[in-house]
């Protein structure tokens, strides 16, 4: 073979695969829940990634709500509103790496996005996130699951499934002690 046609065969296969590789990064989500109108900050596709992690994480207790039913993913975006812009916008790429399907292929071999896996799939991505190598995955995991879990156990509707009683009321001490 010739140097010339080498070269060319060579450039011809890298091409094919940036193309490959472009086209698994254009990969959107799988949108198997709805979108609020109301959105802030999040794109529809770092929503559906957060809510999916959200279904993951915060799982709901014996006749619990669904974290969809909490609106967990809806009360984080309103949350993140009122966040510092940079810490904001740390978030939303971090959501879009764990969506992004060559990200997936990179760094955990797969060609699926996290929205379009299974259930049992997801759990798998979250736990490579969570014993990861990476620094960058290993915090990004614990930032999401940590304020997926806080956003759903603080909401009243889950108390009963876990046994809480809810918050004691502190309400008005002083007409309380000036009752005899």
């Amino acid at each position: 073979m010739k140097r010339r046609t080498l070269l060319k065969v060579g450039l011809g296969g890298g091409v094919l695969l940036a193309l490959g590789g472009v086209g698994l990064s254009l990969r959107g989500p799988t949108r198997n829940r709805p979108v609020p109108d109301t959105l802030r900050v999040l794109s529809d596709r770092q929503y559906l990634t957060l809510a999916a992690v959200a279904a993951r994480v915060a799982l709901p207790g014996e006749g619990g709500p669904t974290s969809d039913e909490v609106g967990v993913a809806a009360k984080l975006d309103q949350l993140f509103a009122t966040m510092h812009p940079g810490d904001v916008k740390d978030i939303q790429q971090l959501l879009d790496l764990l969506d992004n399907a060559l990200g997936g292929l990179l760094l955990g071999g797969r060609t699926q996005t996290f929205t379009g896996s299974t259930t049992a799939q997801q759990d798998e991505i979250l736990s490579e996130w969570r014993t990861s190598g990476l620094s960058v995955r290993r915090t990004g995991y614990k930032v999401l699951a940590g304020l997926c879990a806080a956003t759903y156990h603080a909401d009243p509707k889950t108390y009963a499934s876990v046994g809480y009683p809810g918050p004691p009321s502190y309400g008005n001490v002083r007409a309380a002690q000036e009752t005899p």
